[in-house]
């Protein structure tokens, strides 16, 4: 997108919020009050994550909160919205004088395992600035699982086997107790993508049913379709298009999408029924001669499973 567009969205959206906040004059509602000169604008930094899945001796997590004055010493009250009873959450944060960040620990010492557990916080209103654009929020919201990642597939090829006649391989993880998975490496990629299986018959403890749709976590974006087809993309960290040359392979991938529903993408993961799952992808390469088609189907035998509770 070039400055000029640029300037004409900034543009329009001034105008949008200028009509707006004279709609509202007009009906009765007035702006909220403007913070004091010397309000600190504290706020949660984004790089807090709004998921925490650790492991069994984890009893606590620390967040960043930061402050765009930074002159003098400050506590600042932590007002909790909602929480699980588990969490014990301070009253304040504490900014030594000069420090534009601090940090927050809530605990949650004898927290139940694979149950996901959650929490929300804000900071006081008259530390904080709404109408500030910075990197993070006033309010806080995350979700805390306890359990462990348990290896249950060992060294699972992915064979692209229509175009590129590749294989990759990959081990696959199970969070104990949910019905969510992680493949490492996937496709090469260099990076691990979680998926759960959807199936309403899936059962933590039953290895039989393990199967149904692969569906993502992370690493995707919902596509629009024109064809009646629904079909996720695979993206980066930053969101753009994934682009990996898998090893072997005559050219680099540019995009790959992927067909939804178990008549397209689907996942068996006993070992006993080949192939144990497929990928109905469309391929852009960066040779266009490439593009088109890609069934990637998965290979493990029983040999390779290790059965929850074992």
């Amino acid at each position: 997108m070039n400055m000029k567009n640029i300037k004409y969205i900034l543009y329009t959206a001034a105008s949008v919020l200028c009509l707006s906040m004279t709609s509202c004059s007009e009906n009765g509602y007035e702006p909220g009050p403007e913070p004091s000169r010397d309000c600190m604008e504290a706020y949660f930094l984004s790089s807090n994550p709004s998921e925490y899945i650790l492991g069994s001796e984890s009893t606590s997590v620390t967040l960043e909160i930061g402050r765009l004055k930074a002159d003098n010493a400050a506590s600042i009250p932590v007002i909790v919205e909602a929480k699980d009873e588990v969490f014990k959450v301070p009253s304040t944060v504490e900014f030594q004088a000069g420090e534009a960040t601090a940090r927050l620990t809530v605990s949650f010492e004898g927290i139940e395992i694979q149950k996901e557990k959650r929490f929300t916080i804000r900071l006081a209103d008259e530390y904080v600035n709404p109408y500030t654009v910075h990197d993070g929020s006033d309010v806080f919201s995350a979700t805390v699982l306890v359990s462990s990642w348990k290896k249950v597939v060992n060294n699972a090829q992915f064979w692209f086997s229509s175009i590129l006649n590749v294989s990759t391989f990959s081990d696959i993880y199970w969070l104990e107790g949910l019905n969510r998975f992680r493949i490492e490496n996937f496709l090469g990629t260099g990076i691990d993508l979680s998926y759960t299986i959807l199936n309403p018959d899936f059962k933590a403890d039953d290895l039989s049913t393990w199967q149904g749709e692969l569906s993502p976590l992370d690493h995707y974006a919902e596509e629009p379709s024109d064809d009646g087809f629904k079909y996720w993309s695979l993206r980066d960290a930053d969101g753009n298009w994934l682009e990996w040359t898998p090893a072997g392979a005559a050219c680099k991938i540019t995009g790959l999408s992927v067909y939804r529903t178990t008549t397209y993408t689907n996942i068996i993961m006993d070992g006993a029924t080949e192939p144990t799952g497929y990928l109905t992808c469309y391929i852009n390469c960066e040779d266009s001669s490439y593009d088109g088609w890609e069934y990637i189907n998965m290979y493990w035998g029983t040999a390779d499973v290790t059965a929850p509770g074992k």
